[in-house]
């Protein structure tokens, strides 16, 4: 399968708030490659059209975070507590080095993902091109391109299956939001029910053999999250100690407990393996077609879909003779 990724020229030259944020974000990722062992994107204000509306006292430095592969759920969760380090350690940078004033505000998003989330454009905000229809400043390579390489190289059809990774995604986000001091980030979790509402109801989508009307039942949710724990509770110590805990907060004798940040960091990468378990997403392949008698490109999308409805024009608009499109095979 080819890839569409295609290098976007830098622009000449760089505004000087866009040209300190890039210098500052690059000597950051090469140690927290080494430590946090992800692959670093930046995209956003920072480098569109030239950092033009990148205002270095308070825009926000928005950076992709990809996971080296897909990995399970233990391994995952390692590797965001090791970034919400190297994250902190960004923000003290940008405290000192781009001025600001505030150390309790975050001045970066950083969205963590996975080859599968970002292969099948899984993105927290549910756009369905975010990663393959956006311009990312390869912070290791140090060039620009259009999409990343494996972005939209896959369609994952089950919608219940995508806003499982959704919200994985979402928590991932809440999880890195620390501030310069220390402080922000997801917060614990001490409510009546055993966990969160949200993550129930993310993992009643999941539950295999729902009948109609139950894909939101969090009691359901609760059963399947139950389930998962139940059966990997003699894996690590780590899910053990998960497990006793929330079956304390079910109703077992006990002391009962919050969930920490971890805690439901780790129960959001418990859906996504359940998710990684369940889901086939399907390839998509390139077509190069030669087309003649078009005048634009929404002629040729509209002409194209008719024949495959989840085809997306990636190619060169008409100057020349031939276009590139992405669809599922044909049969």
């Amino acid at each position: 399968m080819s890839s569409t990724n295609v290098t976007a020229k830098s622009p000449e030259p760089w505004t000087d708030a866009a040209a300190a944020v890039i210098h500052l974000c690059e000597s950051w990722a090469v140690g927290a490659t080494s430590s946090a062992n992800f692959h670093f994107y930046l995209f956003g204000s920072a480098i569109y059209r030239g950092g033009e509306q990148f205002n270095s006292l308070e825009s926000d430095i928005d950076i992709v975070c990809e996971f080296p592969s897909n990995g399970d759920a233990l391994g995952r969760a390692k590797q965001m507590i090791c970034l919400r380090s190297a994250k902190q350690h960004l923000e003290m940078k940008v405290l000192s080095e781009l001025h600001r004033t505030s150390c309790a505000e975050p001045a970066a998003s950083f969205v963590a993902a996975t080859p599968l989330e970002i292969g099948a454009n899984v993105h927290k905000s549910a756009s369905r091109s975010f990663f393959d229809r956006n311009i990312f400043y390869d912070l290791l390579a140090k060039k620009q391109a259009f999409g990343l390489t494996s972005a939209g190289t896959h369609v994952m059809r089950d919608d219940g299956l995508r806003q499982a990774l959704e919200y994985v995604q979402r928590i991932r986000n809440d999880y890195l939001a620390v501030c310069a001091n220390a402080t922000g980030g997801l917060r614990e979790f001490s409510g009546t029910d055993p966990m969160p509402k949200a993550l129930l109801r993310s993992a009643a989508q999941v539950a295999p053999g729902a009948a109609d009307g139950e894909w939101y039942d969090t009691r359901r949710g609760l059963e399947e999250l139950d389930a998962l724990l139940r059966a990997r509770r003699t894996e690590e110590p780590a899910w053990n100690s998960l497990y006793d805990k929330v079956s304390v907060r079910r109703g077992d004798r006990g002391l009962r407990r919050s969930l920490t940040a971890e805690d439901q960091l780790l129960l959001a990468e418990m859906l996504y393996d359940r998710v990684l378990d369940a889901a086939k997403p399907e390839p998509l392949v390139n077509w190069g077609i030669r087309v003649k008698g078009l005048t634009s490109r929404e002629q040729f999308s509209e002409a194209v879909q008719r024949m495959l409805p989840d085809a997306k024009v990636i190619g060169p608009s008409p100057g020349g003779d031939v276009l590139t499109i992405r669809s599922t095979e044909i049969g």
